[in-house]
């Protein structure tokens, strides 16, 4: 094994488990956690692409719409060093928050 092989791994894995999952199939729970992994490995393009889908197919769903997608794209904000625009884009998911101990997807 040469050196650094072991940190090309880490990085190249979630990329690929995210297309493994997304072709078990391609429902919209999946499609958003499959965005939220690929937004943290600072693949914006490619989450972004999967939160337009998701919302081109589910327009009315409030809770992907409101909850689970504004993360995703707060999440590539931070990417773009735009963390103004990270919280901004959070603040209206707020009102879904549970409390102390929920999940924290940022």
């Amino acid at each position: 094994m040469f050196p650094g092989h072991h940190m090309h791994s880490m990085k190249h894995a979630p990329k690929e488990n995210v297309a493994s999952g997304l072709g078990m199939g391609s429902n919209t729970t999946l499609q958003s956690l499959a965005a939220m992994t690929l937004a943290r490995v600072g693949e914006s393009n490619r989450s972004w692409a999967i939160t337009d889908d998701i919302r081109k197919k589910e327009p009315l769903n409030e809770m992907l719409n409101g909850y689970w997608i504004p993360p995703v794209h707060a999440v590539i904000e931070l990417n773009r060093g735009r963390a103004q625009q990270a919280l901004e884009l959070l603040e209206p998911s707020s009102g879904y928050e549970f409390g102390l101990y929920s999940l924290p997807l940022v």
